[in-house]
C-alpha cells in the first residue's frame, strides 16, 4: 500500500482512509471541477472535486488548507494526497473559506460547516459523492478547522486527520512568545498593513499571500513589544483586533499599550462570543 517515498504522515492518511473509506480502485482518468458551495456578499467561495470520470458512488477525502487563517488557497493539495486519492478511487474535495482578518473566526467557522452540509445535500447529485463515507484531513490551520469539523459537523465524519492542528490556544506551547521570529528584523507597519484591510478573499496566491505572511509575522512582533503573549495572534483573530488595527485611524495602534483594560474587554468579549 504505501511505499519507500511516502512520508509518515502520508503513510498514515493511507492507512486511516482505507481502513475507514474501503478502496475504490479507479480505472478512470482523474479529473477536477470546481463548484461555488456558498455566496456571500457577492464573494463566491468555492471548492474543487477530484474523481475519475464515471459516476460511480465513491467515499471522500476533505482537504482543509492551512495558512494561519490569513492565506492559503483550495488549490493547495498535497501532490501526495492526490496520488492516494487517486491510487484508491477516493474522491478528493480541497475546501477555500473566507480568510481572516476580514473576517473573524465565527464566519470562517460557518464557512466550514456550510461546506459540509452542502456536501450532504447536493454532493450525491453534483458528483456521486458517499456523505457517509467521509474523512477530514488539513494541516495547521487547516488541521485546526478538521478538528472543528469532529465538533460541529453532524453526522461526524468517519475519521478526522489533522496536521500540526493547534487546538490548545491558550497553553505555554502556544502563548510563549517564539525565540526564533523575536531573532528576526523588525517589519514595516505600513508596509505589511497595505495587504490586509481590504475585500474579502477566500484564497492567496503569490505575492498576495507573502504579503499577508508578512503581515501575519508582524502583529506578533507588535504584541510581544506590548509584553503580550506573542502568539495571542490566533484569540485577537476571533475579537476583532485585527480588523481594529487594520482600519482604524493612525495612532490608534500606539494607543494599544496604553489602555490596556481596553484590550483586555476586548478579549473576554471575544470569547464570549466564539464560546457563547
Amino acid at each position: 500500500m504505501t511505499t519507500a517515498t511516502e512520508t509518515p504522515g502520508v503513510a498514515w492518511l493511507v492507512i486511516y482512509c482505507v481502513a475507514v473509506l474501503g478502496s475504490a480502485r479507479a480505472a478512470e482518468p482523474f479529473g477536477k471541477k470546481t463548484y461555488t458551495y456558498k455566496t456571500v456578499d457577492e464573494v463566491a467561495i468555492q471548492a474543487d472535486v477530484y474523481r475519475p470520470g464515471d459516476d460511480k458512488v465513491r467515499p471522500a477525502v476533505i482537504w482543509i488548507h492551512g495558512g494561519a487563517l490569513i492565506v492559503g488557497s483550495r488549490r493547495d493539495v498535497p501532490t501526495q494526497l492526490l496520488d492516494l486519492c487517486k491510487r484508491e478511487g477516493f474522491l478528493l474535495v480541497s475546501l477555500d473559506y473566507r480568510l481572516a482578518p476580514e473576517v473573524k473566526l465565527p464566519a470562517i467557522a460557518e464557512d466550514i460547516r456550510d461546506a459540509f452540509r452542502w456536501l450532504r445535500k447536493d454532493g450525491p447529485r453534483l458528483f456521486h459523492i458517499d456523505p457517509d463515507r467521509v474523512v477530514v484531513t488539513g494541516g495547521s490551520a487547516g488541521g485546526y478547522l478538521t478538528l472543528l469539523v469532529g465538533s460541529s459537523v453532524t453526522p461526524r465524519p468517519k475519521a478526522l486527520v489533522a496536521y500540526w492542528g493547534y487546538g490548545d490556544v491558550d497553553g505555554p506551547w502556544y502563548t510563549t512568545p517564539s525565540a526564533y521570529y523575536r531573532k528576526s528584523p523588525l517589519l514595516n507597519k505600513d508596509k505589511v498593513s497595505r495587504a490586509v484591510g481590504g475585500k474579502v478573499l477566500t484564497g492567496t496566491t503569490g505575492d498576495t499571500g507573502q504579503a499577508r505572511g508578512l503581515f501575519y509575522r508582524y502583529l506578533p512582533a507588535l504584541l510581544d513589544s506590548w509584553g503580550l503573549p506573542a502568539d495571542l495572534l490566533t484569540i485577537l483573530f476571533g475579537v476583532g483586533v485585527l480588523q481594529v488595527l487594520t482600519t482604524a485611524p493612525a495612532g490608534i495602534v500606539d494607543q494599544f499599550p496604553k489602555d490596556m483594560a481596553r484590550l483586555g474587554r476586548l478579549i473576554k468579549r471575544g470569547f464570549n462570543r466564539v464560546t457563547g
